[in-house]
This record gives C-alpha cells, sequence and structure tokens, in this order.
C-alpha cells in the first residue's frame, strides 16, 4: 500500500519500469465485476487502486453494506494472483488509519508499505516542470519570445510558497488544546494535483484573456494568482478534526481546537490583466 497525499497519479507514474502496463483504475462499486480489472493478466501489468480504504473502512462505527459485499470480494481475487510472478498490486491512500486490517496481511497489500511525503521545494519544481514545459506559450514584451519563460515563474511561485517569508508561505493559525499555536504553512498542503491545479488554473486565465483581446501568453501573474487561491481554497476547507491531524501528521495528544485562516487566504489575488503596449 502506497500513501500519497493528494497528488496525482500522473506525477508518480515516471517511477514504473517502462516494460510494464500501467493500468489506472477507481475503486468499484458494488456493481463493478473485479474479475474485469484482474483478468485476464497474461503480461507483466500493473493494478494501481487509488483511495483504497474506499473498499473497506476499519471499524463497524464507518462500515457499509457496500463494505460488507466489496472488501471481501476483492481480497478473493487478491489472493489469486499469488500465482502470478509478474503483476505488481498497488493502492494508495491518504487515510491509512482507515485501511481494514485484512487489505494489510503479507501477501496482498502489506508486504511492502511506502509513506510518499509531501514535496519540498525540489519536489514542487521538479512536478512543476512537468506542467509548464518550454514550448507552452508565454507572455512576450518585446516580440522576441517569450521574456516571462517557464524557469521565471516556476522560481517565482517557489520563493512564495517556501520562503519564510514568502507571500504565500504562512497560510492559518492552529490552536491546539492546551492553548498552544502554531503557523500553518503552504508546504504542509503542497501537493501535485495543487500545483497541476494552479497550472491549469493559470492557462485557464491566459485564454479568457486572448479571447477578451489582451495580451497573448501565460504571466508570472497567471501563476502566481492561480495558486494563491489554490492554497486559499485548502485553507478555507480545512476543519479540526482526524483529518486534519492526519494530514499534518501530528501526534494524538496535539489536538486541534481551532484553525484562524490570515486575512491574505480569505481574500485571494484576483486576476488582473496586463495592459497592451
Amino acid at each position: 500500500a502506497i500513501r500519497v497525499p493528494q497528488t496525482s497519479i500522473s506525477s508518480h507514474s515516471e517511477i514504473m519500469p517502462d516494460f510494464l502496463t500501467i493500468e489506472i483504475v477507481k475503486s468499484p462499486s458494488s456493481s463493478d465485476p473485479f474479475s474485469c480489472y484482474f483478468y485476464p493478466l497474461d503480461k507483466e501489468k500493473i493494478l494501481f487502486f487509488d483511495d483504497i480504504d474506499q473498499l473497506g473502512a476499519r471499524g463497524d462505527s464507518v462500515s457499509t453494506a457496500v463494505d460488507t459485499r466489496v472488501l471481501p470480494s476483492f481480497l478473493a481475487e487478491i489472493d489469486g494472483l499469488d500465482e502470478l510472478s509478474r503483476v505488481l498490486l498497488i493502492g494508495a491512500t491518504n487515510r491509512p488509519e482507515l485501511l481494514d486490517e485484512a487489505l494489510l496481511r503479507p501477501g496482498r497489500l502489506g508486504d511492502k508499505v511506502f509513506r510518499i511525503p509531501r514535496p519540498n521545494r525540489e519536489a514542487s519544481r521538479a512536478i512543476f516542470q512537468k506542467h509548464l514545459p518550454p514550448e507552452l506559450p508565454y507572455h512576450s514584451t518585446n516580440g522576441n519570445g517569450g521574456d516571462e519563460t517557464s524557469d521565471k515563474m516556476i522560481e517565482a511561485v517557489l520563493s512564495h510558497l517556501y520562503s519564510p517569508n514568502g507571500e504565500f508561505f504562512n497560510l492559518a493559525t492552529l490552536t491546539f488544546r492546551d492553548g498552544s499555536r502554531q503557523p500553518l504553512t503552504a508546504p504542509q498542503v503542497m501537493s501535485g494535483a495543487l500545483i497541476a491545479n494552479a497550472v491549469a488554473g493559470a492557462k485557464r486565465q491566459s485564454c479568457f484573456r486572448a479571447i477578451q483581446g489582451g495580451p497573448l501568453g501565460i504571466t508570472v501573474e497567471d501563476i502566481l494568482c492561480s495558486t494563491d487561491r489554490e492554497l486559499s481554497g485548502i485553507t478555507q476547507r480545512l476543519r479540526p478534526g482526524p483529518a486534519l491531524q492526519q494530514m499534518l501528521d501530528l501526534p494524538g495528544d496535539r489536538d486541534v481546537v481551532k484553525l484562524e485562516a490570515h486575512e491574505s487566504r480569505k481574500s485571494p489575488k484576483s486576476f488582473e490583466y496586463l495592459k497592451s503596449h
């Protein structure tokens, strides 16, 4: 089982061997036949199940009628893979504490358990580079090519995200049950999915501007504003509780009782059109 903190599957596919076929499937509902995912397995394959915790949660309090039908069927299919030596089964979850113990037994998903941490500055740079390749149309003010290159954009947004004095660094203040407080920072919520959404938002904004007759190409302001809006959206959705505790890797005795978003998170940057020259 691989724990992946809210990141896009595509950002991890590069680590898989080239000779294997990657098949990405959604966790099925009770009506889906598992056999269509597992068979025929006549060649080397990777079977990747995202949100594996949805197949069966731990404890009767969160178990459902779907769990009682789906999980035994899924486990039976896993056990049937013992005779196949060229099939790799991977499950990913953001909530490992919810996984049913039966999923983590040796021979199933418990043989190798990895934790993939949130991307640091270098990892975030690599993910941004995947989504902002040099061939994209970047804004130009001199007519001789994009002067706002992908590298310039990436370094600008990384400075805002990872520098302690960066504009996006501090997101909120956490208050714990014992009265102590600590900041919630951008690196603590960074993910490949956030980066992908931020870049997609910047691309959409550049298209809207061009349609309305504005300057062409993606700008630094586009990517900064889009990233700011993504961070603000995440901050506004966070609530004290087990999910927040798990996301921040807080010990069990560090209960968050209050989360206060900084003023900058309540009113994210708005996109501004560049003036035509």
